[in-house]
């Protein structure tokens, strides 16, 4: 039996509608209808664009900010800042800790500092100098500069500009391709270069240069507004076999003389017979490259004239290259001379003669030793004064130190090393590296060395005492007289 029920009124209208499917409920689309979107279709485009605009945007930003960021850690780095100020007048210095912090001391210098310092310098000078400064000038002095605050400790100290590094270089060999004289700036008004030395058999003293000619053309061309170092070694100076012309004033007078440029030799070391004696006499002026053969060359003539013993004479010489004068010791000394135990020196070869040694600023010791088996047969007196430094003084002390008698007054006190090192532009420095050591162990800085016959020459006398001492020392004391 069913339980009747009425309807409500709002029941009995929704029995007229027509019954809904699940499908029209959901209104889900036909599979080969189109998506629905609420955007155009060229909106998926847009967005790429818009992803590429901001990536590039992105990477720009980064950029920048990474600039930004060098820029200021290479300031801070760095150390400062400077704002010039009053039209380049006046400079505003902002400093960082790291501009102390940060610098390289090189012997408490510190590189920052004076880069700052230069920096200023330079930034108001470019503002308010009234003349064209020479770069290039201003560079080589603040070098110059540098090395001359060695200087003031060590007056040995230098720096060579390319040029002077070049010109020491020849110095230092000896021996050049010239026409054999030496000149200045005529200091006169009729300018060129004066004529101040011309040496003995060389093209120049051939041609008839003489002393005091005035050089004022060279190949015809006027050099008398042209720098002298300029004249001298692009217009002198030239290949071996060519020649040259020069005009010189001799007199008021102009003269053309042609010289042949050949290769010259610097005359370091002269050499004569004693008169009266069986004995030889050597002047050595310089150590340099060529007296190595010209002090063979002399030590051989006289043994071949007879001579029975050699007064080598180093007055007033103030050294050169020491390896020159070590070359001279070894040709002197045997090799085999062994003063030290090896507990003494562990530092240079034993059984060999010692020639020199040197001690660097760590302590470290090192040396020279006699390389070859020869030995100069002739007793050798060396003479010296006051004048005597540097290899000069070795050459005296280490034959002293193996009992060669020294005649004369006490030497100069020179007994330390200068190195020159090339830099990477073709200039130089020199400084003071080592300290000499003799064979016997002196060391003679501001010392010198002590003569075993101590003589002075008297002052505007034309006696030469000390020369007549050194002559009675090795014909008496040491040849004993024997002819």
């Amino acid at each position: 039996m069913c339980e009747e029920k009425d309807l409500t009124d709002k029941e009995l209208e929704n029995l007229d509608e027509e019954p809904k499917t699940f499908d029209e409920e959901i209104k889900l689309p036909d599979k080969e209808t189109e998506p629905v979107d609420n955007e155009p279709k060229d909106s998926i485009d847009d967005n790429k664009k818009k992803k590429n605009g901001n990536s590039r945007f992105s990477f720009l930003k980064g950029f920048v900010t990474g600039a930004l960021v060098f820029l200021f850690a290479a300031i801070i780095f760095r150390g400062y800042i400077q704002i010039p100020i009053n039209g380049g007048q006046s400079i505003i210095n902002i400093e960082f800790p790291t501009l102390k912090l940060l610098g390289k001391n090189v012997n408490g210098v510190n590189e920052r500092l004076v880069n700052k310092k230069i920096h200023e310098i330079n930034t108001i000078l470019n503002e308010n100098y009234l003349y064209e400064a020479d770069r290039k000038t201003i560079q080589e002095c603040i070098y110059t500069g540098m090395m001359y605050g060695i200087y003031m400790q060590d007056p040995y100290a230098a720096y060579y500009t390319n040029e002077a590094f070049k010109d020491e270089q020849k110095q230092s060999a000896g021996e050049y391709v010239g026409v054999g004289f030496t000149v200045q700036k005529n200091p006169g008004e009729e300018g060129g270069i004066l004529v101040v030395e011309v040496s003995e058999g060389t093209p120049a003293a051939e041609a008839g240069v003489l002393k005091d000619d005035i050089v004022i053309k060279v190949n015809d061309e006027d050099i008398r507004e042209k720098d002298m170092s300029e004249v001298v070694d692009k217009m002198i100076i030239g290949e071996a076999g060519t020649s040259v012309k020069l005009t010189v004033l001799r007199g008021g007078e102009e003269l053309e003389l042609v010289c042949e440029r050949r290769r010259i030799e610097t005359k370091t070391v002269s050499y004569n017979m004693i008169d009266g004696y069986k004995l030889g006499y050597v002047k050595v002026n310089s150590f340099v490259g060529v007296t190595v053969d010209q002090f063979e060359t002399a030590l051989g003539e006289l043994e071949a004239e007879g001579a029975k013993g050699i007064v080598v004479d180093m007055r007033d010489n103030a050294g050169g290259d020491v390896n020159v004068c070590l070359s001279m010791l070894d040709g002197i000394l045997p090799n085999d001379i062994d003063t030290y135990t090896k507990e003494e020196a562990d530092w240079y070869e034993q059984g060999k003669t010692l020639l020199l040694a040197y001690e660097n600023r760590k302590k470290e010791r090192f040396s020279y030793c006699s390389d070859d088996s020869m030995e100069y047969p002739l007793p050798i007196v060396v003479l010296v004064n006051k004048n005597t430094a540097s290899s000069a003084e070795i050459f005296a002390g280490t034959l002293k130190s193996y009992g060669y008698p020294v005649v004369g007054e006490k030497t100069f006190g020179k007994g330390i090393v200068q190195t020159i090192t090339p830099l990477s532009d073709g200039s130089a420095i020199k400084y003071t590296s080592d300290q000499y050591i003799l064979p016997n162990g002196d060391m003679i800085h501001q010392k010198g060395i002590e003569p075993d016959y101590v003589i002075a020459n008297e002052e505007g006398s034309e006696e030469d005492l000390q020369l007549d001492k050194a002559i009675e020392v090795l014909w008496d004391e040491v040849l004993n007289g024997d002819e």
